[in-house]
């Protein structure tokens, strides 16, 4: 406004003061009053103007000493270049930087004071600030003197009317301390890294060894766990079948003395006494005992088995008929032989109660239908199978496999299924002692089952025997359909400490005929044979007895008469050593109870050979 008024009334007065103007005289003394007044206000307007005038030269002043003090004297170095990277103005800090003063530097470009590998990256830095329209930043390498050290660059591009890059203002600061540290702290973090993958190595290889020893002592501690339940399932075993075979040994002699006393009174007794009916009544139902008795041992596995080269295979096939018929109609019966030798040693009488006790299982686990395999193969079982199986040694055995599509098991069932009197099936349906017979018999033969069964997915029970080398030996048949009598005028020693067992036996020997000497023991026996040796012709001798068993008396008198001839009984033996003895001896001998058809027919036979 003040500038306004002041060119208005330099307007005016160069009118007045135009030589065509009006003269000072032609006014009238209203319009010089007025024309005065006018020329005093803007007197007034120019002192003002004046007076602002310093005002401004006073602030103007002291902007050029901030700007010094902000430009020329900041900590950092400023630049002002123009397109092509040149310097225009630079400040004090950017100049003593260079190691030069500031007008050696106007007009030099910027990258002269570079290390030349890295002024492509300034050009870069500006080519992209010129781009972008913002400030960037670049690191690169810059010179005083001859002396390298690290920036920072900072810059922002000046734009001129038409919208072109004019100028870029630049701000420069070292950096060399910060990269010296990032240096040092790179090279720490290298050292680190290294410290801490040599350690992570160490640490690992003593982790993989600790590992190796955690799951050694796992597999250790798994494998004590299941030799101690071995050992514990086997003392159980054990026990009970001690019991079994202590409750075996005592009914034998019980039965032998009904079964005897029975065949005895049946003798006396007259065809068509309605008391002989009564009687084979009795024999039946001892014949019954008898098996039962029979499982008892199988079960304690104290009853003595004949073991002779056997071929699996035909094992299998005799008794393929019975096992067709025990699958049923909903059941499918597959059979799978192996082609290869499979001969063991097994009591084949025995072995086709375990299968048929197995096939029976087998179907009763599949009430709506299913599948029933019976297989037959051959394995090599090394030392790690031997002592999983608890077998004897390692080598070639043959594998029986009763497999099923049935309900299947669970892991409690199975670890289970082996006890005496445990079943699944329904009370009445079923006993529970079929699979501790057939785990008895196995044992016997000196193998082993194993079992895989999952809930809905059926069971295979593998059994696993010894292979030998023999081929398969005929059995021999006797010639022709002779019959062996059953009498005699021979004499016999008679060595058994049960009374009742001893009375009925000498009874029936002397019923037909023969010579009857009792002894209540071995040391009796012994005595009783020195005293009688030369009209004794034959033993008949309990195995176990008091003071002296069957086997140690038989040597004792064998050394007083070799050729003595004798047939051993049993019930149980507590000590299997001695049974195996006499098997091993060929020496002969019969399972109590004691039928007395049988033990005439094996006197006779053993006095004729």
């Amino acid at each position: 406004m003040e500038n306004k008024n002041s060119s208005e009334l330099r307007e005016k007065a160069e009118k007045k003061l135009k030589p065509d103007a009006i003269p000072l005289g032609n006014l009238s003394k209203t319009e010089i009053r007025k024309l005065a007044q006018e020329l005093q206000i803007h007197q007034i307007e120019l002192e003002m103007q004046a007076e602002e005038l310093h005002k401004t030269q006073v602030q103007l002043e002291q902007s050029r000493q901030k700007y010094f003090n902000l430009y020329d004297l900041a900590p950092l170095g400023y630049f002002t270049l123009t397109e092509k990277g040149f310097i225009l103005e630079a400040n004090l800090e950017g100049a003593s930087m260079l190691g030069t003063d500031r007008r050696s530097l106007i007009k030099k470009p910027l990258s002269k004071y570079m290390i030349k590998e890295d002024s492509d990256l300034f050009y870069l830095h500006l080519a992209k600030v010129a781009e972008t329209e913002n400030k960037e930043t670049c690191e690169l390498r810059m010179l005083k003197g001859d002396s390298p050290f690290y920036v920072q660059l900072e810059s922002i591009a000046v734009y001129d009317a038409e919208g072109n890059v004019n100028q870029y203002l630049t701000t420069i600061t070292d950096i060399s301390e910060r990269m010296v540290a990032q240096r040092k702290l790179k090279d720490i973090n290298e050292t680190l890294e290294f410290r801490v993958k040599e350690r992570t190595k160490d640490l690992a290889t003593q982790a993989n060894v600790l590992k190796r020893e955690i799951e050694e002592r796992r597999k250790a501690e798994e494998a004590r766990k299941q030799l101690q339940e071995q050992l514990y399932h086997s003392q159980k075993l054990e026990s009970i079948g001690r019991l079994g075979g202590g409750v075996a040994h005592d009914f034998n002699n019980i039965l032998t003395a009904i079964i005897g006393y029975s065949n005895v009174a049946i003798m006396g007794l007259k065809e068509g006494d309605p008391a002989r009916t009564y009687l084979q009544k009795i024999l039946e139902v001892s014949n019954r005992a008898s098996n039962l008795v029979q499982s008892l041992l199988a079960f304690s596995r104290r009853q003595p088995v004949s073991l002779t080269t056997s071929d699996v295979n035909t094992i299998i096939k005799n008794i393929k008929t019975l096992l067709a018929k025990i699958a049923r109609e909903t059941v499918v019966c597959r059979f799978h032989l192996t082609p290869d030798n499979y001969t063991i040693m097994a009591d084949s009488d025995k072995l086709e109660q375990v299968i048929i006790n197995l096939a029976a299982n087998a179907v009763d686990a599949m009430p709506e239908g299913g599948s029933l395999t019976i297989s037959t193969e051959t394995a090599e079982l090394d030392d790690k199978c031997v002592k999983k199986y608890g077998l004897d040694k390692a080598g070639k055995y043959g594998v029986i496999t009763v497999s099923d599509t049935g309900s299947g098991m669970d892991d409690t069932t199975k670890e289970k299924i082996f006890e005496p009197f445990f079943t699944t099936k329904e009370s009445g349906k079923g006993t529970g002692i079929g699979l501790s017979i057939a785990y008895g018999i196995i044992q016997q033969h000196n193998g082993c089952i194993d079992v895989s069964s999952e809930p809905g997915k059926g069971s295979a029970f593998k059994i696993y025997l010894p292979l030998v080398e023999t081929k398969k030996e005929a059995k021999e048949t006797a010639a022709g359909n002779c019959t062996i009598p059953t009498s005699g005028t021979e004499t016999i020693l008679l060595a058994e400490d049960e009374k009742d067992v001893r009375e009925i036996i000498t009874m029936l020997l002397e019923y037909k005929g023969y010579t009857v000497i009792s002894a209540v023991d071995g040391e009796d026996a012994v005595n009783k044979f020195q005293q009688n040796k030369d009209v004794i012709d034959m033993l008949v001798f309990d195995v176990m007895m008091p003071q002296k068993n069957g086997k140690a008396a038989y040597d004792a008198i064998k050394i007083i008469k070799p050729d003595t001839k004798v047939l051993f009984m049993s019930g149980y033996s507590e000590d299997g050593i001695i049974n195996k003895e006499i098997r091993e001896e060929r020496l002969f001998f019969m399972q109590k109870p004691v039928v007395p058809d049988k033990l005439l027919k094996n006197i006779r036979e053993i006095l004729h050979n």
